[in-house]
């Protein structure tokens, strides 16, 4: 399911993502947290597959994979008396801490800037180092 919605949205992106004004556009996917990412090869061979496809039509795709991030279901846990649970999984991070929101927005930022104008067909862990445990 989540592959096809994955793709779903990518094509849909497509028919707009290369405009006149834009001379360096990226596509970037919202992979769900490490740990079940590490269970979606699909999801990241289907990014590596468009990039393949998309790269000479100057558009890059990308796929960000966060971590732990304090949301409102994290909100929602605290406030369900799973606040243990939470610091529990926080624990299991290299960094010792939940991410913010605003950090997966900024790796989400660069990939679309031209900072990141040769960078295609890549997972970008954003997850304090979990995914390096």
């Amino acid at each position: 399911m989540k592959l096809q919605v994955v793709a779903l949205l990518s094509l849909m992106a497509m028919p707009s993502a290369r405009t006149e004004e834009t001379a360096a556009p990226s596509a970037a996917s919202i992979m769900p947290p490490s740990t079940e990412s590490l269970g979606s090869p699909r999801i990241l061979g289907f990014t590596k597959s468009a990039a393949l496809e998309y790269a000479a039509r100057g558009i890059r795709i990308n796929a960000i994979c966060p971590g732990l991030v304090w949301t409102p279901m994290a909100d929602q846990m605290v406030a369900a008396g799973q606040g243990d649970a939470l610091r529990a999984m926080e624990k299991s991070v290299p960094m010792g801490r939940v991410g913010r929101p605003e950090e997966i927005a900024n790796a989400v930022l660069w990939l679309c800037s031209g900072a990141a104008s040769y960078v295609t067909g890549q997972s970008i862990s954003v997850d304090g180092g979990f995914i390096m445990r």
